[in-house]
């Protein structure tokens, strides 16, 4: 079939598909087809002036050959894109699968022991246990009594005198350390309960977070041979007479294992956590006497700040070191992947040489933060998160090292409470031991546990986007949703006092004269908070918690525990780093954990965020679990 120039010209380019296949993208304009001529005449027709020129047909069809190779090749670069992504993906989910399987290891895995201790006690003649409880309310009697005088002086005699309500509160304390763990124990939960009692006594309280004197070595040596039925030289290589640390229930010693009981073959130096011989005495029946007392003398002026059941399993589990070996244990699982950063580790335990009463962990070099640092408080962190401004003057590499300790503190503490539902209940800056080296963070002293029931997890997600959003009626909504108090709450006033609360730490744009006229504001106001455009969100839980016992409104333990337990964090996280901004940097979290599509909009303070309902992780259906 013969074609000529001009039908050849003609012919549609639009099926061409490389500019080498096609010999018309090579013809030159002039030699395709005589250029036509247009007169004046013909302008009207076209469309096209004379200075005009007609678009070149083989430039039209190298565009279309360009843009058909750009779609290709773009085409190409998101299949090789999503090919990478499966790859990587594939190798993801295989690590997550082989490190999940290398922690479930038999050797390795660590059993929940039984969710109920049976006090030793129990198993006592009733005589036995008769006659033990006349003692002991006896000796608890002879304690309190000496304290309950100077309270009487305090209260009704000078009831305006700061330092007799001083002398009552520190005699109060001597009174419970000579008491024992119970009172001890009940002491430091009161301490976590700002809702429920003054500041001062809060503040007091906190006191027994310190160390216990020692016991004797005698009952170290014991302990091991009735838990082991070995000798400790059979055992240790090396053992340390004089332990580093003594708690309210152990306390700890350092020691080299010989090779045969090394903790997973390899790791010989260790810390040996033994529990104290008065512990099975001072919780048998001390929890009963204390809620005896309260019951019969103030039923309707004071409320304990958690039941006699919920305190009563955290007290016995306390007793059972295997608990704080499971809580060990499930930490290095729900952070495996974390583990592999080389910031964040756990103590690794002896399974083979743990019980009730002992517990064998592997020894961690470094210092606590609140011994690194000196602006750093160990045993009382700002319960309130009032950041203090740092004003030593460090070098720019260890205030690096503290921004940095910031950041791993935070991604630690939140993916606890957003992921996994099973939070340390006492990570201050004592329990929490970094390497200045490589800037490793290991957490130690897990035998108090924060875990939120099923049935308030996603409330209590709320309440927390409310927080960090100043939603007011969110905010009332939850805590009443959380109340367990039997005193009828006034709501609206309830309300007034949280928007005044939510609106003070509001950052206003008026200066500070224009804005102590009127603490309460718009609702609406941009949501930047603090003085420097941060959220104080410690500062704002602090001064609801505080404000709860103006209205009788006393919190379920599981929340309450949650609550202090985020201020306690922000406040080490805010000593670290001033400028951290909780919020802004919790948000992303939300996003991933809990379902959350709309964070920015909470920055920008125009809606809130809806949370879905996202499954709670599983967890013992506890509260608080203590070992």
């Amino acid at each position: 079939m013969v074609t000529s120039r001009q039908q050849l010209h003609r012919l549609p380019l639009a099926h061409t598909t490389t500019t080498q296949a096609s010999p018309l993208l090579h013809l030159p304009r002039s030699r395709a087809a005589p250029r036509r001529r247009l007169t004046t005449d013909s302008k009207t027709s076209t469309g096209v002036s004379s200075s005009q020129k007609p678009p070149s047909t083989g430039a039209a069809a190298l565009k279309r050959a360009d843009k058909y190779l750009g779609l290709k090749l773009m085409g190409g670069v998101l299949g090789a894109c999503v090919g990478v992504g499966g790859i990587v993906y594939y190798y993801a989910v295989a690590e997550d699968r082989a490190l999940k399987k290398a922690m479930e290891d038999p050797s390795i895995a660590v059993e929940p022991p039984p969710p109920e201790f049976v006090h030793p006690y129990l198993e006592k003649p009733w005589w036995w246990r008769a006659l033990f409880a006349i003692g002991r309310a006896v000796y608890v009697a002879s304690v309190f009594l000496p304290v309950a005088g100077m309270g009487v002086v305090s209260v009704y005699i000078f009831p305006d005198s700061k330092k007799w309500r001083e002398r009552f509160l520190n005699a109060l304390i001597r009174g419970m350390e000579r008491a024992g763990c119970c009172f001890m124990k009940l002491g430091q939960w009161i301490s976590m309960r700002p809702d429920m009692f003054p500041r001062d006594v809060v503040k007091t309280m906190a006191r027994l977070r310190d160390g216990v004197p020692p016991h004797a070595f005698k009952h170290t040596q014991e302990s091991i041979r009735v838990s082991f039925g070995k000798e400790i030289e059979d055992i240790f290589e090396s053992f340390e007479e004089t332990p580093i640390a003594s708690g309210t229930v152990a306390q700890v010693h350092r020691a080299r294992l010989r090779p045969a009981y090394a903790i997973h073959g390899s790791v010989q130096d260790v810390a040996v956590k033994v529990r104290h011989p008065n512990i099975l005495n001072e919780t048998f029946l001390d929890l009963d006497l204390i809620f005896g007392f309260v019951d019969t003398f103030f039923p309707e002026k004071y409320s304990m700040p958690c039941s006699q059941d919920e305190l009563t399993h955290i007290l016995r589990q306390q007793l059972d070191l295997q608990w704080e070996a499971y809580n060990l244990y499930k930490f290095s699982t729900n952070f495996r992947h974390e583990l592999q950063s080389g910031l964040v580790h756990f103590p690794q335990v002896s399974k083979e040489l743990c019980s009730d009463s002992i517990l064998v962990e592997s020894w961690v070099e470094g210092a606590t933060i609140a011994t690194v640092f000196s602006d750093i408080e160990g045993g009382e962190e700002h319960t309130w998160s009032s950041s203090k401004t740092l004003t030593d003057n460090f070098s720019e590499a260890v205030m690096a090292k503290k921004k940095q300790l910031a950041k791993v503190l935070f991604d630690m503490n939140v993916k606890m409470f957003l992921r996994d539902n099973y939070v340390h209940g006492d990570m201050h800056a004592g329990n929490l031991i970094v390497s200045m080296e490589d800037g490793r963070v290991t957490v130690i002293d897990a035998g108090l546990i924060t875990s939120l029931k099923p049935d308030v997890a996603n409330p209590f997600g709320d309440f927390l986007r409310a927080l960090c959003n100043s939603d007011v009626d969110t905010i009332v909504s939850k805590i009443l949703q959380f109340n367990v108090g039997k005193v009828p709450v006034d709501k609206a006033a309830f309300r007034d006092r949280i928007k005044e609360i939510t609106e003070h730490f509001k950052n206003q744009e008026e200066d500070d004269d224009a804005r102590a006229g009127s603490v309460v504001k718009q609702a609406s106001a941009p949501s930047k908070v603090g003085r420097d455009g941060r959220y104080a969100l410690g500062d704002v839980v602090g001064e609801i918690l505080l404000s709860l016992q103006r209205f009788k409104i006393v919190l379920r333990g599981d929340v309450a525990a949650s609550i202090m337990t985020i201020s306690v964090s922000e406040g080490l996280i805010l000593q670290l780093d001033p400028d951290f901004d909780m919020v802004r940097q919790a948000l992303p979290f939300f996003v991933r954990y809990k379902g959350w599509s709309t964070a920015e909009a909470v920055m920008r303070g125009r809606e809130s965020p809806t949370p879905t309902n996202a499954p709670s992780s599983p967890e013992t259906g506890q509260s608080t679990v203590a070992a």
